[in-house]
């Protein structure tokens, strides 16, 4: 069986990687593929290697059929516009050239009505070569145009060419240093990080990017908007922002760095009641929350309010690391499933006796999200604290990053989670006990215990909740 590394994270594409050891991928052997004219050529390709990854490790079955397809489909992306065609048809497809007709333009493929891999990848890399041959274009750009075509399929998933890769697995993680979400369908600054280079850059709450290096973001998934963000520390992100105030977008000119800010915050915000804030999950962030319950403590602290909201997730291990600081040893906080042995765990609480057992309230958000979404679902349904706030993201998918021969790699959906009574939340969210909307020109009054108003009303939740 073929062995390769592979990276498991939860969570936005912002959240830290967590590398795991090797695993393997299935252990499907590469199929070899006879070409017209008899010549043998081995379909060891990224394409074929991502065919066959994304057939043994996705969360959801694809046929081999639909991966097939879906590469050649993309080839019409392929520059100048409207150069390939891909008309489909019965068990196969007509790959051609233009609108024109002759012989040499056009290329016809068929297919057996239950195909196999071999099938699919022979007429993939029939389409390749007949495009590479008319157009004259590189290996390198048509395996990276099929790629992502492929993970188009997996709202989660992305193709990572080599570049992009490297700076994942080799550089810290270096962003913008903005907390964003999607309201109507824009991509909007939710808060600039205190201190961060966004913030230095003078972007404020409210700000809609429109482009990201040239890039639109319109139907853009978050998820997608959010790796454009990251790269190599130093490089210059060009933004084109629209404000409220501008009658025109503006170019701003971010400088990426990385990120040194605490993933937690914490503060006495009445007498007798604690306030932690968790930016983003991290493997620092249970330690860190356990200093925060410490330091609260012992400053009189008897109740909490845990904020979650803007929070897109991070690392399973964190998220359980943190449900299990409120919870006794031996509850469930999740279970994931998938189509592989790997995919499929249950993740208990270890902690030998929870660190707080006070009244407790978590704030709640559309921008809470992945792993953030596995602490509160957890403490919600053992009954440990009321929610508040607005129903969360709904994104209760893990995704793996795995390399690829070419040093490109996939990110790819290979598991859900569940809560520990069994639900899945994808796509539906979290709704909070207590619900108080939060409007876009109160954004700037987030995280303010005396005009945020969804965190005043957790005051007064938890402070009406009787002690434990």
């Amino acid at each position: 069986m073929t062995k390769r590394p592979r990276v498991r994270y939860l969570g936005g594409a912002a959240g830290l990687l967590l590398w795991a050891a090797a695993c393997t991928t299935g252990g499907q052997h590469q199929d070899r593929v006879v070409l017209p004219g008899g010549t043998p050529r081995e379909t060891s390709g990224p394409v074929a290697e991502a065919i066959t990854v994304v057939r043994a490790q996705h969360v959801a079955e694809i046929p081999v059929e639909t991966l097939g397809l879906t590469a050649l489909r993309s080839l019409e992306a392929i520059p100048p516009k409207r150069a390939i065609r891909v008309v489909e048809g019965g068990y196969g497809a007509t790959i051609m050239q233009g609108e024109s007709r002759s012989p040499e333009s056009m290329l016809v493929l068929s297919w057996p009505p239950d195909p196999s891999a071999a099938d699919m990848l022979r007429a993939v890399q029939r389409a390749s070569d007949f495009v590479r041959t008319r157009l004259g274009t590189s290996v390198d750009d048509l395996n990276a145009t099929m790629l992502r075509g492929l993970m188009a399929l997996d709202d989660n998933g992305a193709y990572l060419d080599p570049t992009r890769y490297a700076t994942l697995k080799n550089a810290p993680p270096a962003g913008v240093g903005l907390d964003v979400t999607l309201r109507d369908r824009a991509l909007t600054v939710v808060a600039p990080i205190e201190g961060g280079p966004g913030a230095r850059a003078g972007l404020r709450a409210g700000d809609r990017i429109l482009r990201i290096d040239g890039v639109s973001t319109e139907r853009m998934k978050l998820t997608d908007a959010v790796d454009l963000f990251w790269g190599r520390p130093g490089s210059a992100a060009a933004l084109t922002v629209a404000r409220r105030e501008w009658a025109q977008p503006r170019e701003i000119s971010v400088v990426r760095e990385a990120s040194r800010a605490r993933s937690v915050e914490s503060k006495v915000v009445r007498p007798g009641v604690g306030y932690i804030r968790i930016r983003r999950l991290q493997d620092s962030t249970p330690p860190e929350v356990q200093t925060a319950l410490d330091t609260l403590g012992a400053a009189g602290a008897r109740a909490l309010v845990l904020d979650l909201r803007v929070n897109s997730g991070g690392p399973v291990t964190a998220a359980i690391g943190v449900a299990e600081l409120f919870l006794p040893a031996g509850r469930l906080v999740t279970y994931t499933e998938g189509r592989t042995p790997q995919q499929s765990v249950r993740f208990p609480a270890h902690a030998k006796r929870p660190s707080l057992d006070a009244p407790l309230v978590v704030l709640v958000d559309e921008g809470t999200a992945a792993g953030a979404e596995i602490v509160a679902s957890a403490l919600q349904e053992w009954q440990r604290a009321r929610l508040v706030g607005t129903t969360t993201q709904g994104r209760a998918s893990i995704q793996s990053i795995i390399p690829l021969t070419n040093g490109a790699g996939l990110r790819l959906t290979t598991a859900h989670w569940f809560t520990p009574a069994g639900r899945s939340i994808d796509r539906r969210g979290l709704t909070p006990d207590v619900e108080v909307a939060r409007s876009v020109d109160e954004d700037r009054w987030l995280w303010d215990p005396a005009r945020d108003p969804q965190l005043r009303r957790a005051l007064d939740v938890v402070g009406a909740r009787p002690s434990r």
